[in-house]
């Protein structure tokens, strides 16, 4: 701003130039590991709310942000045939106004491959979707929220709905430590440990877009198939697992 005044001649200087930008906390990033992750999802079964298990494993595989999350819709965003799903919107929750949408964090367009597992539970999420409206006797909007509470798909959740409901689930695991966000950098964490380049993953989380164009074309690449299928092993159900 300062600079800018001085280019139109309001100014003889900038006083920002004497500034110090205040230090950058050292904070050592929450990570959940992958049986902190299945945990989640496991007492999310449990619960009243199974398909907030759903929700938990789209955003550890995907690395969604809650309102990308809450964004996804049944025609627009997925596409089951080549295994894709597009991230264009998020959700915000303005005070005194309906529930709306937004570009993205960065205002980018991203696609995203994703693996088998993840596009299973995101089928049965919508089959949910459409039994809910059978029952209630109620016509679907042309294309609905995935995770929606309302009858006919119209509603999405609400962001800040999502964090209250995992804090109260985590508290009965003995996982307070753990908040919604950190499921990205669990996808972002283990990503790179398996291997996968920085930049590979974070085009996957939506960062630094302008790095991510400089190494990869807009097409999805198998690289980022690859990296789907990893992250989603480390959470798939084990053999065995909720049989006596």
């Amino acid at each position: 701003m300062f600079t800018q005044a001085c280019r139109w001649g309001w100014r003889a200087s900038s006083p920002a130039q004497w500034a110090d930008p205040p230090s950058i906390p050292n904070v050592e990033p929450v990570v959940p590991t992958p049986e902190e992750v299945r945990a989640l999802i496991e007492e999310a079964e449990r619960g009243k709310r199974p398909e907030m298990a759903r929700a938990i494993l789209v955003a550890a595989t995907t690395g969604l942000r809650r309102a990308e999350l809450c964004a996804l819709r049944r025609r627009r965003d997925v596409d089951f045939e080549r295994s894709l799903i597009r991230v264009s919107a998020s959700i915000v929750n303005l005070a005194n106004q309906p529930l709306g949408e937004i570009p993205t964090k960065n205002r980018r367009v991203r696609i995203l491959a994703i693996d088998d597992l993840t596009a299973a539970i995101l089928r049965a999420q919508i089959n949910d979707v459409e039994k809910r409206a059978r029952v209630a006797k109620v016509d679907l909007i042309d294309d609905p929220y995935i995770f929606t509470d309302s009858a006919d798909g119209s509603v999405p959740w609400k962001p800040d709905a999502v964090s209250q409901y995992f804090g109260r689930m985590r508290k009965r695991i003995g996982l307070d430590h753990l908040d919604f966000h950190y499921l990205r950098k669990f996808m972002e964490t283990y990503g790179q440990e398996m291997g996968f380049s920085i930049t590979q993953v974070a085009m996957r989380a939506g960062h630094d877009p302008s790095i991510a164009a400089k190494h990869y074309s807009g097409r999805v690449t198998e690289t980022d198939r690859a990296l789907a299928t990893a992250v989603a092993s480390l959470i798939a159900p084990r053999p065995g697992a909720g049989q006596e």
